[in-house]
């Protein structure tokens, strides 16, 4: 019997083994994924008028994230993790002028780099910071 009892363990505790990798991402790291995240709201205020649309997309299979400060594009490193964990890096951009937005530009770049987790409701998508008030707010743009 006992005998019995370590054959039916032994696979089990196989599965639970670990080598140290990052866990796969969490089932709801896909709803945030491959999606067209329009910027409507900066630290609770609406996004004030751009020379082109603010928005990002979420490549969490390949850890990346990318698109338009409103002036300028963007790309860099997303790492989407269970329990609606999430982390930007080595955000990057093109650096030109624009007439309008770049005040709305900076601070969503610094979004980026501040937010550790989000919330998601629906088409919005929220940016945090610990518990705080969400940082930025973005709707799915189909």
């Amino acid at each position: 019997m006992k005998v019995l009892s370590v054959l039916i363990a032994l696979p089990l505790l196989a599965a639970c083994a670990t080598d140290g990798a990052a866990p796969p991402l969490s089932s709801g790291a896909p709803a945030i994924a491959g999606r067209h995240w329009v910027l409507v709201e900066l630290n609770g205020q609406p996004v004030a008028a751009t020379a082109r649309e603010a928005y990002m997309e979420i490549n969490a299979e390949a850890g990346r994230v990318g698109g338009s400060g409103g002036c300028n594009t963007f790309g860099g490193s997303a790492v989407v993790e269970p329990g609606n964990r999430v982390r930007f890096s080595e955000v990057a951009s093109t650096k030109m002028a624009c007439m309008q937005g770049m005040d709305v530009e900076q601070a969503f770049f610094d979004v980026l780099s501040r937010a550790d987790n989000y919330s998601l409701n629906g088409n919005s998508l929220s940016l945090n910071k610990a518990r705080m008030a969400p940082l930025a707010r973005f709707e799915a743009k189909e």
